[in-house]
């Protein structure tokens, strides 16, 4: 099963590089380039979070890094991403993963508070994606009422060293 697994992981392409137990998804830098690396910030942030028994939410998930790693971590996840259909590669790792990650995909950030509805979120996590916003104080102005009242952000300078969790 585990080798079906990586024989079918290993004709996609992926955007994240991400362990799938065994072996790694390839990722979207060449062999030369660390893994990921244009998220060592994002993970660094995260590896430093307490989120065991936190309700989780990874906006723009692409293939579910974040959304994983917060899951290992302890975390109940939502993850959500632009992509009209499902992502293969998330699938694949989930499936490999055994992820209870509940995932939506077709989620565009302005549609997000009518997707999410009540829902609320001790942590909400946008790694790549505020660069692509115009306006992303307005974007993320209009998710403030799926915030729990108890959510604390970090302004914790980040770190260019690789973190555990983006392996």
């Amino acid at each position: 099963m585990r080798e079906d697994l990586k024989l079918r992981a290993e004709k996609m392409r992926w955007f994240h590089s991400i362990d799938l137990g065994g072996f790694q998804t390839a990722g979207r830098f060449p062999a030369h380039m660390p893994p990921n690396c244009t998220l060592f910030p994002a993970m660094d942030l995260l590896s430093g979070l307490d989120v065991k028994d936190s309700r989780c939410l990874d906006i723009g998930t692409a293939n579910g890094l974040s959304a994983f790693g917060l899951e290992r971590m302890g975390g109940t996840v939502v993850a959500t991403d632009i992509l009209p259909t499902p992502s293969p590669c998330f699938s694949l790792a989930a499936d490999a993963l055994e992820s209870t990650v509940d995932y939506r995909y077709n989620v565009a950030l302005r549609d997000a508070v009518t997707e999410l509805g009540q829902e609320s979120f001790d942590v909400v996590v946008c790694a790549g994606v505020l660069y692509h916003l115009l306006t992303p104080s307005t974007r993320f102005g209009s998710l403030g009422s799926s915030f729990e009242p108890t959510a604390t952000s970090s302004s914790r300078p980040p770190s260019t060293r690789s973190p555990a969790m983006s392996r």
